[in-house]
């Protein structure tokens, strides 16, 4: 079972990562309407209407994700030029698993949000060596950048073997500058499980989830820790219902509920 590594870690105000996801700038809102106490849908309406584009796109991310990804491909040839818009659309994509179109809007800008997106798709579809490509255009715009030492150790964690090393101590510099949070312990933890030393992962993973006990990645690589170090089964039963249960839509979730019904097709179909 392979363990996952969330998008990036926690940065200062100052910094070029939001935790959890990749960085967005500052979103510019009319302040009354971002400070009104209501939160009844006609005036969520309202204010995602009078907000600039790049919000709206904030906006779309939570609710209808199959009407929102048909919605966006609809738009592909509307978006405005704003890497804002470029970044959500992109990242409304991936959620769906639509790593295609995700990449054709990646590629629409040169921020180094987008060519960290483009990396994290090329990644997924097994193409490192054009991963390695975008992550030279990253370095060649600011080395030294957070995202580009993330996309550093993405690349690194993709080739394995002595690269684990590398990639785990790109996450423990961030830490000692930035301090720990789940993110980046969940990201040393999957070096040490792809290195086999899985006491050590569960010892990182079980820090990251006293600091966010409904942390989906937290439990994806738990899940797998409890399976490798024997644990008894109902521990990771759950992890797993947890998982499932607050996680629908997550790709391990997905992917686990399709096996459970191939499972049921074969035992039907063997008991005919």
């Amino acid at each position: 079972m392979r363990s996952r590594v969330p998008q990036c870690p926690r940065e200062d105000r100052r910094g070029e990562a939001g935790e959890g996801c990749i960085h967005v700038p500052l979103l510019h809102c009319p302040q009354q309407d971002v400070d009104r106490p209501e939160r009844d849908s006609s005036f969520h309406e309202d204010r995602v209407a009078r907000c600039d584009s790049p919000l709206r796109g904030l906006h779309r991310q939570p609710e209808k994700r199959k009407d929102i990804a048909e919605e966006v491909s609809q738009e592909m040839n509307k978006l405005p030029s704003d890497d804002v818009a470029y970044l959500m659309a992109a990242l409304i994509f991936m959620g769906e698993g639509d790593i295609e179109n995700a990449l054709r809007v990646f590629h629409m800008s040169e921020s180094l949000e987008c060519i960290a997106g483009s990396i994290q798709c090329l990644l997924k579809l097994d193409r490192a060596d054009l991963a390695t490509k975008e992550l030279r255009k990253m370095q060649e715009i600011d080395e030294d950048a957070t995202l580009s030492q993330l996309a550093l150790a993405w690349c690194n964690m993709y080739v394995g073997k002595d690269k684990l090393n590398d990639a785990f101590y790109i996450y423990q510099e961030m830490m000692d500058k930035y301090g720990a949070n789940p993110t980046l312990l969940v990201s040393q933890a999957s070096c040490l499980i792809q290195q086999e030393k899985y006491a050590e992962a569960e010892k990182l993973l079980m820090d990251a989830q006293q600091r966010d006990a409904h942390n989906a990645e937290v439990l994806v690589n738990l899940v797998a820790c409890s399976q490798f170090l024997g644990k008894p089964t109902e521990v990771t039963n759950r992890y797993m219902k947890q998982l499932i249960t607050e996680f629908p839509h997550h790709s391990w979730s997905i992917d686990y509920a399709a096996k459970e019904k191939l499972f049921e097709r074969v035992v039907l179909e063997t008991s005919a």
